[in-house]
């Protein structure tokens, strides 16, 4: 992930859930040409938490409804191109 390194952002609610934002660092109008997607290598990135917590994982671009959940784990995998992703914590 060297060429396009991690951007992160944490966000949190009162009620205990946190979001977490990952994408990747990518200048898209000097890379995209001809009106074409800009390809991003995808990449996974491991989330390692101090206690088990559920998840749930948006690509906000695409849907409004999770593209995957899982029961509390203390690591979490993402598979991370071009696009935002939102890993909510409950």
């Amino acid at each position: 992930m060297s060429s396009h390194p991690l951007q992160t952002l944490v966000a949190y609610k009162r009620d205990g859930r946190h979001y977490l934002l990952l994408w990747r660092d990518v200048e898209v109008e000097s890379l995209r040409h001809g009106g074409q997607d800009l390809r991003v290598p995808a990449a996974s990135v491991k989330i390692r938490l101090p206690t088990p917590r559920p998840a749930a994982v948006y690509i906000p671009r695409h849907s409004d409804v999770p593209v995957r959940t899982q029961p509390p784990r203390a690591e979490i995998a993402v598979g991370l191109a071009g696009d935002l992703v939102i890993v909510e914590l409950g």
